[in-house]
Parts: C-alpha cells; structure tokens; sequence
C-alpha cells in the first residue's frame, strides 16, 4: 500500500477503531504483515490520468493510488482493499481486481 493510502488507512482506523485498532495497524506495518510501496513515476502518471478523466467523480490523490489502477503490473496479483471508486475505476493491467474481505 502507498503511503498516502498508510495516512488515510491509519486515520480510518482510529476514527472507527480508535488508537488500539490504529496502532495495530502500524504495527503490522513494522513488522512486515503489511508492505507499505513506493509509487513509480508511471504510477503518479496514471494516478493524475484517473483524477482528471471523470472530474464529477472528485477521485482524490488517495482514491486514485488505492484503486489499483494506478499501480504498475507488480500489483497485478495482489489483493485490493475495498474502497468505494473500485466499482467505478477499472484496472488497466488486469481484468478485475480481488477486492477483501471476501
């Protein structure tokens, strides 16, 4: 997960779960559970596509590097985790993505 999808996530948790759910998480983080990713140049690039292309949408940065769709082929197999522009955004590199839990 990027790091602006870390920033988001942490700040839902604790908002939902408050700071034992939270710090759980980076947790999970330090000790691998979860790898945070650095995004590629192409990344952002297709990032910016997906903001710009359906402006009614009002994708943020966050949604646009979450959904997967941004991402380069070295996420291809990985799992997503929900988010409510999934249905609407579409993958380039795959067919469909796994969306969790499920």
């Amino acid at each position: 997960m990027p790091g602006t999808v870390v920033a988001e996530a942490g700040y839902l948790l604790s908002r939902e779960g408050g700071a034992v759910v939270e710090g759980q998480f980076l947790t999970s983080l330090a000790d691998g559970t979860l790898r945070p990713v650095e995004l590629t140049r192409e990344d952002y690039v297709r990032a910016g596509e997906l903001v710009l292309a359906d402006q009614s949408l009002l994708l943020g940065t966050t949604d646009a590097v979450s959904s997967q769709s941004a991402c380069g082929s070295d996420w291809s197999r990985s799992p997503a985790s929900t988010a409510d522009n999934f249905t609407v955004v579409r993958p380039r590199h795959a067919k469909a993505l796994t969306l969790l839990p499920e």
